[in-house]
């Protein structure tokens, strides 16, 4: 076992092991901790996917710091909590967790307050005026690069302000050092950096998001990078095709394949994979498209549009509590929220059996029998990679009830498993997906809407599931990998579709 699984290991089975050395007098307040880990990406990970399992309210309390073995963890932070309300939560969180991840360890436990420092981001403004700040994301991503651009957002504070934010994630003195740089860079467009803690605000506006400028290119694209191509007869042109997406299929197989010689895919996993070309409409590679595997909160967007269907008709209004509900549901997986939706429609089999009337040339694998358990451990709902291309389709054409808020819900910023942690996909690459995540499922299924070198639009679908038989034993470091795994893939084929489409 390598150090990163050993310290993991640690810190899921006892909080005197995984909490630092303490050097401050305990002061006698206590928060509630869920994980301690050296890659900060997975200490992330795992905070979106405590959103969903622990409900949106709980979301507010959450928080990314660090200790002082330099490992990340999330803690509910009590803001003074005694030490009993600390091991009255911890309980409670703990047994919703172990119920919801299948799990045999504890997952939450309490800690001082003491026991890990905070993390602090750069500000470049605050205020009620959204509108404002995301012209001055404009001028803040131009200037600063697509570096800052990347990790670029602006975040819903408390009392009905926004912030924008660079999420550095640092400590108080390189955090105001950065701040002091970026405010000179800025100087000339009125602009002033500063400082704010990180608390794991809702982010309402990032680089995926629709209206989102792309940061400018390093340098001029050649405007004769598809001229070889325009000489090409219809019938070379048509085989060079086939032999690319024959050859796309072959690196996904293959790549898998590594993973599996290498252990990080198991004997006791199969896979599904899907990409689909939007703008020519045609399926460029799959793998086991037809195979029924479970859902996970991926079904959450096909509730949705059973919804909306019957909300076009008169059944239901979509107002302000819809709209709330839908927005925990999709942004942050809320399983409560989903439970909601699923009581309006009549039940999970109600839901599948309007699916199956009205929309059957979609959903031809699926079968929705459940609605979330009371702890999250859900593995009945089925689905198949091409029916989730055929439902990302038809919502990108416009061909469902309610699509552009559907979209507008599925391209709100989240961690997804497409784009962010895919190196090769430039930043501002727009994103509508849905995740799924349980002890014995990770996929991610989206559009990605990339861009050709003239600035031109190239959307396109991906599809990525990774299913377990069994649960795994350590659901937080088991789903980041697996999730490592689906962003590889992501990756892969984006540089195949740049080399064929002359995307940037």
């Amino acid at each position: 076992m390598n150090r990163r699984r050993f310290l993991i290991s640690l810190a899921a089975t006892s909080a005197a092991l995984c909490a630092p050395t303490v050097t401050r007098a305990d002061d006698g307040h206590y928060d509630v901790s869920y994980i301690w880990t050296s890659e900060r990406s997975e200490a992330l990970d795992y905070l979106a996917q405590l959103k969903g399992l622990l409900g949106v309210e709980v979301s507010t309390h959450l928080e990314l710091v660090l200790n002082e073995d330099a490992l990340y963890g999330v803690v509910y932070n009590l803001r003074r909590g005694s030490k009993e309300d600390a091991t009255a939560l911890a309980a409670r969180h703990d047994a919703i967790l172990r119920e919801a991840l299948d799990s045999d360890v504890p997952l939450a436990m309490r800690l001082p307050d003491t026991a890990y420092a905070r993390l602090y981001n750069v500000s470049y403004g605050l205020g009620p005026n959204i509108e404002a700040l995301k012209q001055r994301y404009n001028v803040v991503s131009r200037t600063l690069g697509s570096g800052v651009t990347s990790r670029l957002f602006i975040e819903h504070t408390d009392r009905g302000n926004y912030a924008l934010v660079y999420k550095r994630y640092g400590d108080l003195r390189s955090t105001r050092g950065i701040a002091t740089q970026h405010s000179r860079l800025l100087e000339e467009y009125g602009v002033q950096a500063s400082f704010i803690q990180e608390r794991n605000n809702a982010i309402v506006f990032g680089a995926t998001s629709k209206g989102a400028p792309p940061p400018p290119d390093p340098e001029p694209v050649a405007a004769v990078e598809e001229s070889p191509r325009r000489g090409r007869s219809a019938r070379r042109r048509k085989r060079d095709e086939a032999e690319a997406w024959a050859q796309l299929k072959t690196d996904i197989n293959s790549h898998i394949q590594t993973h599996r010689r290498g252990g990080r895919v198991t004997r006791d996993e199969v896979t599904s994979w899907l990409v689909y070309d939007l703008k020519n409409d045609r399926l460029l590679a799959s793998i086991h498209e037809d195979k029924s595997r479970q859902c996970a909160s991926m079904v959450k967007p096909f509730v949705a549009l059973a919804f909306f269907h019957e909300a076009s008709r008169g059944r239901f209004i979509y107002g302000p509590k819809s709209n709330s509900k839908f927005t925990a549901m999709i942004q942050h997986s809320s399983n409560s929220a989903t439970n909601w939706v699923f009581d309006q429609l009549g039940g999970a089999s109600a839901t599948d059996r309007l699916l199956k009337k009205h929309y059957g040339n979609i959903f031809k694998n699926t079968s929705i029998v459940e609605n979330i358990s009371a702890g999250g451990r859900t593995y009945r709902n089925r689905a198949s990679a091409g029916d989730y291309c055929r439902f990302l389709r038809a919502l990108w054409h416009d061909e469902l009830p309610y699509s552009a808020e559907l979209k507008r819900l599925m391209n709100l910023p989240g961690r997804d498993r497409l784009y962010y942690g895919a190196p090769h996909i430039p930043v501002g690459t727009e994103i509508y997906n849905k995740t799924g995540s349980t002890s014995r499922l990770c996929g991610d299924m989206g559009i990605l809407v990339a861009r050709d070198s003239r600035g031109r639009s190239f959307p396109y679908v991906m599809v990525g599931i990774i299913e377990k038989s069994s649960r795994a034993s350590s659901y937080s470091s088991w789903i980041y990998a697996r999730g490592k795994i689906i962003r590889s893939v992501s990756d892969l084929v984006y540089l195949s579709l740049k080399d064929n489409f002359a995307l940037r």
